[in-house]
Parts: structure tokens; sequence; C-alpha cells
């Protein structure tokens, strides 16, 4: 959602169990800290979902709002 409220101190605390709502950041960065509790490797990975292809030039138009963030996880 694009109506997140500022988080205090405990912030992962607060977004798992308070509100609930958040960026995609929120959502990763939570996962990894509940993994890493857990004695799995995880880590946060940004980088670009999507974009829109223009045929006319033959390219791919990336832009800020395809920008997202998910979690690795590793399972061995």
């Amino acid at each position: 959602t694009l109506d997140t409220p500022l988080l205090g101190r405990n912030s992962v605390d607060e977004f798992l169990f308070q509100q609930k709502a958040g960026f995609c950041e929120h959502f990763s960065s939570s996962f990894v800290v509940l993994m890493r509790a857990a004695g799995i490797p995880a880590r946060v990975v940004t980088g670009y979902a999507g974009g829109t292809y223009n045929g006319l030039g033959n390219y791919w138009v990336v832009r800020r709002m395809d920008a997202h963030a998910w979690t690795e996880v590793w399972l061995a």
C-alpha cells in the first residue's frame, strides 16, 4: 500500500503484528528477519520486475514504479 505510517524503534515487530501493511521492502526484510531467527540464511534482493516493451524502438522501458524487493532463502 502507498499509505504506510512511520514506524518506531521496533519497526519489524510493528509491521508484522500491528500495521500489517507496507511496501515490498517491508515484507521482504521482515521475512528475512524471520528466516534468520529460525537459523535459515536469507537476504533481501532488489531489482526491477516488469517494464514496458517498445516495439518501435526495440527496447524496454523500465521505470521507478517497476522497482521491487523480494527475499532469497538458502534451502540446501
